[in-house]
């Protein structure tokens, strides 16, 4: 008996609904995304009008009624559905199941877990989350995720009382404020704007005078100058183009139109990065190969590199390969001379970086940083300097602005470690990618350098209190043979050729780079040959005996035939290192 299903009866079978089909891209594995899994395949399942199938409405039919066949093709096809969306641990607990209804029961009694334990993390996880290098939406987006996890394990009144409607009102002022402390310190005046907005705006309204995200990019532009002010700007900057600020121009600043010529270009010697808007302002350029470039923006955004050139500023002045210059920050102990340098990529990692070093001194000699003295640089003077400085109670010092004389213990140190970096550079040829190598290596060796302003003592003896040891000192980028870990046969070399780039701070070895590989190690077990620099001259294997040459017969063949292979380089031996020394963080 043929019987007639309508397009919304939830019996109803669509062409396209197959069982190989996957509602949802999240698999349950567990008690953690069961609250997730659980709403999207809700929501998947609504759209299909198949709801009836998991919450018991849609009752199994009578043994003689028409529709049984329909109905168990449906509880079968949204039973895979479901089978589709699971893991494989908990697919195998469902596989032998024929109701769709007490499937999805047994998931729910099983995993729906509600505890206080998952409601404290993500309390925790609201209040710690801040927008970073993040821009305004996908802030946004993750700290709504959180919120509407949070919503569905903590229900709020649903009634139409005045109580109620109040307690909403309370929890949405809550999002905003929670919203607006996780802004990055750039957005500080707009957050003032609409803190004094009255009645306060709901999330969802302030993010429109905070959004401006361009295409392929990811930098945010709070809109904080009036149509009259932006004009005014660019009248300023002498660049107005008749842009209107609903449609700003994604450039350096983010604020002005893309300049065009290199006459004016804005030369910071202090930048990290010099950058442009417009590619017709480099010579030489070309595509960046890998996308994993960006650089840091003032409001402490990034944006991606899609090419890279050179800029003729003056006729002996070219500025090229900008973005692989690093920084250094050194740190001058006043009472030992130890010293401390860090390599940063970015001026912004100066917070962090004292942060951890003033964690350092405090655990390895249990004391507390009391003074510290730098120059004028403006990475020292941001709030978040000044509030790490006040909140350790450290007294911040500084020398008057053009007198780098008064911080002279640390100018003097940086130009004894460079020039002791150059030289160890231009001994060992080394290509200027290894710089920081050099670096470290000289304030290693400088550590362990006596002084007449110590009374021809190390400041690693100060510091340790005891004498450094000078057996383990090897000639830097000398050629060496680090011990092969790993070996593919009975036959394959057992040492590497490396060359040696300085000591591990951490672990009792030498830092090495195969020149195979071009890999970097740290082995204890190392030959150095330190008359031998590979990046001065190639290496050539010379061969032990000289090579053979069949003497010539007409007549005679020989039964033989000689094996004209170089002989592999030595096995290496396992100096012994007297004792580890480390480079410290400083004070």
């Amino acid at each position: 008996m043929a019987v007639n299903i309508g397009f919304n009866d939830p019996l109803y079978i669509h062409p396209s609904d197959t069982p190989g089909m996957s509602l949802i891209t999240h698999h349950l594995i567990g008690t953690d995304n069961y609250g997730i899994w659980s709403r999207a395949m809700l929501i998947a399942l609504r759209a299909k009008n198949k709801t009836g199938f998991i919450d018991g409405t849609c009752q199994r039919p009578a043994f003689d009624h028409p529709t049984l066949h329909q109905w168990e093709r449906c509880n079968a096809l949204v039973l895979s559905w479901i089978m589709n969306s699971v893991s494989k641990e908990i697919f195998g607990g469902i596989v032998y199941a024929v109701d769709t209804s007490s499937v999805w029961t047994d998931l729910k009694e099983q995993y729906d877990k509600i505890n206080g334990s998952r409601i404290f993390s993500l309390h925790r996880d609201i209040g710690r989350l801040t927008q970073a290098g993040n821009t305004i939406s996908s802030y946004y987006c993750n700290l709504k995720q959180l919120w509407d996890e949070y919503s569905s394990l903590v229900v709020l009144p649903s009634c139409e009382c005045a109580t109620a409607r109040q307690y909403i009102a309370h929890d949405q002022q809550q999002k905003l404020l929670q919203f607006l402390m996780g802004l990055n310190e750039s957005y500080t005046p707009l957050r003032s704007q609409i803190l004094m907005m009255r009645p306060l705006p709901s999330v969802e309204a302030s993010l429109l005078p905070t959004t401006d995200v361009a295409a392929d990019k990811t930098t945010t532009v709070p809109s904080i100058f009036t149509p009259a002010q932006y004009a005014e700007i660019l009248k300023l900057l002498g660049t107005h183009k008749d842009h209107s600020p609903a449609e700003p121009v994604n450039n350096m600043a983010g604020i002005s139109d893309k300049l065009n010529s290199s006459s004016h270009w804005i030369i910071d010697s202090g930048s990290t990065e010099h950058m442009v808007g417009d590619s017709n302002m480099l010579q030489n350029y070309g595509s960046v190969a890998t996308s994993s470039k960006f650089v840091r923006l003032p409001n402490n955004t990034k944006a991606r590199v899609h090419k890279m050139g050179s800029v003729l500023l003056t006729n002996s002045i070219n500025l090229t390969n900008d973005l692989k210059t690093g920084r250094l920050m050194g740190i001058v102990d006043e009472f030992s001379k130890a010293t401390w340098v860090y390599l940063m990529q970015f001026k912004v990692d100066v917070l962090q970086l004292l942060k951890n070093f003033f964690q350092l001194v405090k655990t390895q000699f249990s004391t507390l940083v009391k003074i510290v003295r730098t120059d004028n640089a403006s990475d020292f003077f941001k709030s978040e300097c000044t509030l790490l400085f006040n909140s350790l109670g450290i007294v911040h010092q500084s020398s008057c602005p053009y007198t780098p004389q008064q911080n002279g213990v640390v100018e003097r140190k940086h130009r004894h470690i460079l020039d002791i970096a150059r030289a160890l550079r231009f001994q060992s040829s080394l290509p200027l990618k290894f710089w920081g190598d050099c670096v470290f290596t000289a304030c290693y060796l400088i550590n362990r350098t006596p002084t007449g302003l110590l009374k021809n003592k190390t400041p690693h003896e100060l510091l340790f209190h005891k004498l450094p040891s000078y057996c383990h000192l090897r000639v830097f980028g000398c050629l060496c043979y680090a011990t092969t870990l790993t070996l593919k046969d009975k036959f394959s070399a057992r040492a590497s050729a490396c060359v040696f780039l300085g000591y591990s701070n951490t672990q009792k070895g030498y830092k090495v780079m195969n020149l195979d590989t071009r890999k970097f190690l740290v082995s204890r077990d190392v030959v150095f040959h330190e008359s031998i620099f590979p990046f001065v001259s190639p290496i050539h294997y010379q061969p032990v005996f000289p090579p053979y040459t069949a003497p010539e017969f007409s007549s005679i063949q020989s039964d033989f035939v000689l094996d004209h292979s170089p002989i592999p380089p030595p096995t290496t031996q396992s100096p012994t290192l007297s004792e580890s020394s480390h480079i410290l963080p400083a004070s």
